[in-house]
């Protein structure tokens, strides 16, 4: 089970990753940009990565993020976001 941990700020988010089955912590994968495209990137980044959940810090900057990421995965007809953050492929 691949998570991912988003910590958003507003010029540069980071993306931890925690992969839960063999308790690896691998190196974040820094988000850049505005909201929009630091949400495009994220996407693009769980569509080639396929974690089982997201957890996004929910205040602020986070926030904002959170919800335009749900905005543009919702295109993606293949995938299914669930509000606790688990992902269905």
């Amino acid at each position: 089970m691949n998570l991912f941990i988003v910590d958003g700020y507003m010029e540069k988010s980071k993306v931890h990753i925690i992969e839960a089955e063999i308790g690896e912590y691998k190196s974040p994968i820094i988000l850049k940009g505005d909201v929009v495209s630091q949400a495009k990137q994220l996407v693009s980044f769980v569509m080639n990565r396929k974690p089982s959940k997201i957890i996004f810090d929910k205040h602020g900057f986070g926030l904002a993020l959170y919800d335009y990421f749900e905005r543009e995965l919702g295109k993606h007809l293949s995938v299914v976001f669930y509000k606790d953050g688990t992902l269905e492929y």
